[in-house]
């Protein structure tokens, strides 16, 4: 359980920020800024378009930022946010491939976590003002649907 909270759970979390940012890059992100977890700043990596830091409690939340002057489209949007939870179905396939050769108990949690946090992201629900990347998506075909 240990090795779940220090070492596969944030890396797991940073996968699918990853996600995020790098499919934002190729939509043309302006700035991208990824950050894991809460709490002071121990490591900060500052470029004039991009920005990683990790603070004192990584194991608490991420988040990829990334912006651009036009607007993402809807269809852009969806394919942002589907991006999260698509590296950690990648990770977990990954995963499956090395423990033919590594079976080992951390790797088959590795598994098991990236593909929770594939199928749960997914999964489209709103808690206050947290939303889903299914959520987003959803949002995003319907208010495509809509437009004419």
């Amino acid at each position: 359980m240990i090795g779940l909270l220090i070492l596969i759970a944030p890396c797991s979390v940073l996968i699918h920020e990853c996600g995020h940012a790098l499919t934002a890059w190729i939509h043309k992100a302006e700035y991208i800024y990824l950050h894991l977890g809460i709490g002071p700043k121990v490591w900060n990596v500052h470029t004039e378009h991009f920005q990683f830091q990790i603070n004192l409690l990584f194991l608490v939340g991420a988040m990829a930022l990334y912006e651009r002057k036009e607007a993402f489209s809807k269809a852009e949007q969806a394919i942002i946010s589907l991006a999260g939870p698509l590296a950690n179905g990648l990770a977990a396939g990954g995963g499956l491939v090395l423990y033919q050769w590594l079976p080992l108990p951390i790797v088959a949690m590795f598994i098991a976590f990236n593909g929770w946090l594939c199928v749960m992201n997914l999964i489209p629900y709103r808690v206050g003002s947290k939303r889903s990347d299914g959520y987003i998506t959803l949002q995003s075909i319907i208010g495509q649907q809509r437009s004419p």
